[in-house]
């Protein structure tokens, strides 16, 4: 038997097909390997062939073998989780809705609430059966089309709530563009990931493509949002660098990134404060403002709601304090420490956080280096949207961060669910693609 015919018969054996051309790849290196040690010896190459293929082993039970190793997998444990605590949101959400609506009004709510959930694991699920890799190789066409249908909603279509104008309206449906711009993330990712192996310009590219997604949640206004977002990408950028990913100098480069980082919204900030008046320099006063000594109303009441907390349960003050905080969907958590008190507060925190930091894990094992950047890319996002909420939750309000399954809103759930399927798509995917040969330009091998 010669190595085309092992390796028909061995590859018929691996059900999955994306995964036979690097299966196929791998064991004919072997056989190679091995060919060349028995011509060493003074195999003639036939007979040298032959006996490399033999001491590769039969090809059914060879292949039965590999077919175990390469197949897509479900991440069972973390749907279940990630089901979990979107139920524990919906409980929470309902609970607090209780304090301030009844009857039709609060069974409309509910209703609304189950509905986006449903859909969103539906879609989840969906996202998770789909190739990442796809989404990865029209990174750049499917990010311009996000840019184009997101500014046109914004300049068209859009409805202005509280000084925001960040609602796109079309007819009765609405979509809230700051939620909307955290789809960039992934194929940011991606897009930094068609650029291996070029020079210090990639690294340009990589800061060009920032800008639009950030002049666009700058435009609505929403500070947490635009910062939210450019940590986002700062750190995605800075994980491609230190992978070798550019022909760069790693420090000097990470250095400079982080040091525009930091001056950037430094002197956003002191532009804001110095230069402008109204709701948006009172946004940021409020932000920079201790909780115990801040104009805000809703960091004064969530501050006395910290003091008066319980390590269990909760007290009289506590509940007088909790039914004078307006808009109770953004905090949630501020609930659970008025309600059940700082224990359950921290062990809710707690498991959301290990949610995504088995997934940054999960990420940053990747062999495919296309999977292991879109998935650092969603899992930090939702790291830090889940300690921004917390701050918030703590009297320093960052004003409407959303959080992963605490937060309401159908675009803020509709968007997580989507991210969500593209992590869960990557651990599924991670034995079978365990590396991309290109996405728009050339190819470019491990270091």
């Amino acid at each position: 038997m010669n190595t085309e015919e092992y390796l028909k018969i061995l590859t018929e054996q691996i059900r999955c097909k994306k995964a036979r051309p690097a299966v196929c790849g791998e064991i004919r290196s072997h056989i190679e390997d091995q060919k060349s040690a028995f011509m060493e010896e003074g195999l003639n190459e036939t007979e040298a062939e032959a006996a490399a293929v033999r001491e590769m082993g039969d090809p059914v039970d060879t292949g039965v073998s590999l077919d175990r190793v390469h197949r897509p997998r479900m991440a069972w444990g973390m749907i279940a989780l990630i089901a979990a605590l979107s139920l524990i949101g919906f409980v929470l959400q309902y609970l607090q809705r209780m304090n301030y609506l009844e009857g039709e009004h609060l069974a409309a709510y509910t209703a609304t609430h189950l509905v986006f959930i449903l859909i969103g694991l539906g879609l989840m699920i969906g996202v998770c059966l789909i190739d990442y890799s796809r989404i990865g190789y029209y990174a750049k066409e499917l990010f311009l089309l996000l840019l184009a249908v997101l500014v046109f909603g914004r300049f068209f279509l859009t409805q202005e709530v509280n000084g925001e104008i960040n609602w796109m309206m079309i007819g009765s449906f609405s979509l809230n563009t700051k939620l909307m711009v955290f789809l960039f993330v992934p194929l940011y990712g991606a897009i930094l990931y068609s650029y291996r192996g070029q020079s210090r310009f990639a690294v340009i590219k990589g800061i060009l493509w920032m800008i639009p997604c950030l002049l666009l949640t700058w435009s609505i206004p929403s500070i947490s949002s635009t910062y939210l977002l450019f940590l986002t990408f700062s750190v995605t950028l800075s994980v491609a660098i230190y992978k070798n990913w550019f022909h760069v100098s790693r420090k000097l480069t990470l250095a400079a990134i982080w040091l525009f980082h930091l001056l950037l919204p430094l002197s956003g900030g002191l532009y804001i404060l110095l230069f402008t008046d109204g709701y948006r320099k009172a946004r940021l006063q409020a932000m920079i403002s201790p909780p115990w000594d801040s104009n805000s109303y809703q960091a004064q009441m969530l501050w006395k709601i910290i003091e008066n907390s319980r390590i269990i349960g909760t007290s009289e003050t506590m509940e007088k304090s909790w039914h004078n905080l307006p808009e109770s969907t953004d905090f949630a958590l501020a609930y659970v420490l008025a309600r059940y008190g700082i224990l359950a507060a921290v062990l809710l925190v707690a498991v959301i956080l290990y949610l995504f930091l088995r997934f940054i894990h999960t990420s940053q094992s990747q062999r495919n280096q296309l999977g292991m950047i879109m998935g650092i890319g969603c899992s930090i996002l939702f790291t830090l949207q889940i300690c921004f909420y917390t701050l918030e939750n703590l009297g320093y309000p960052f004003f409407g961060t959303y959080c992963p399954f605490l937060g309401y809103g159908g675009s803020g759930m509709l968007v997580t669910y989507i991210l969500l399927g593209i992590l869960l798509s990557i651990y599924r995917y991670q034995n079978v693609l365990p590396e991309m040969a290109t996405i728009h330009g050339p190819a470019v091998r491990e270091q």
